[in-house]
């Protein structure tokens, strides 16, 4: 009896403790804080490094201060970049890229933010927020995954394969983003508040990356 009593209070303390930590935005254990950082990928090396800050999925290649995200041959194949770091609170997330993939009806890119896990990303579903830049929306889409929530009206219009900044600031519940400095959204939702940040693609979209910045406040 006394075993049991001992054991349920462990259990509980635990359950509390998890709980705690969850409601101040903590990491999943074993999972860092992440930080402010800059990256110009000028090392071709740096993906594969076991020290780098990213985990990759898929077809991913890193030369020349670009990394290209996406396999045009092949339709399923689940490809992205992301932090190992988990984000706990505000942020400011700058990425300078552009989809380089024949228009195909789903062919583009997301800028991941919040993502709750690296797993089953994508035409799987994850867990968080996703701009996307996708020829089947006609433009600019602001979601919540999984399923497709959207946390905010699509902005109308023509994708191309230039190069253009895009710029997502999140303080709280609010979610406010930027094109090539105009402001095409400004939400809040309150489903996630935090997690990993990062940039996929699927049905054989592929993008060019040459610049990714966090800001931390």
């Amino acid at each position: 009896m006394r075993f049991r009593l001992y054991f349920l209070l462990i259990i509980s303390v635990a359950l509390l403790t998890f709980g705690f930590n969850l409601a101040l935005g903590a990491p999943p254990a074993g999972v860092p804080i992440g930080k402010a950082f800059v990256d110009n990928f000028d090392n071709p090396k740096a993906l594969s490094d076991p020290k780098s800050r990213w985990q990759v999925s898929g077809t991913v290649v890193a030369g020349r201060g670009i990394v290209t995200v996406g396999n045009p041959k092949d339709n399923m194949e689940n490809t992205w970049i992301a932090t190992k770091a988990f984000y706990t609170g505000d942020f400011t997330l700058e990425v300078r890229a552009r989809l380089i993939s024949e228009p195909r009806l789903w062919g583009g890119y997301g800028i991941w933010f919040r993502m709750q896990s690296l797993t089953g990303i994508y035409r799987d579903g994850g867990q968080g927020y996703v701009l996307g830049y996708v020829y089947g929306d006609r433009g600019l889409t602001l979601q919540r995954w999984p399923g497709v929530h959207p946390v905010a009206p699509r902005v109308r219009m023509n994708l191309d394969r230039n190069w253009h900044n895009i710029k997502i600031v999140v303080r709280g519940n609010r979610i406010t983003a930027y094109f090539d400095g105009k402001q095409v959204f400004d939400a809040q939702d309150s489903e996630y508040k935090e997690g990993h940040i990062g940039i996929g693609t699927c049905y054989r979209g592929v993008v060019e990356v040459d610049y990714v910045k966090v800001s931390v406040p």
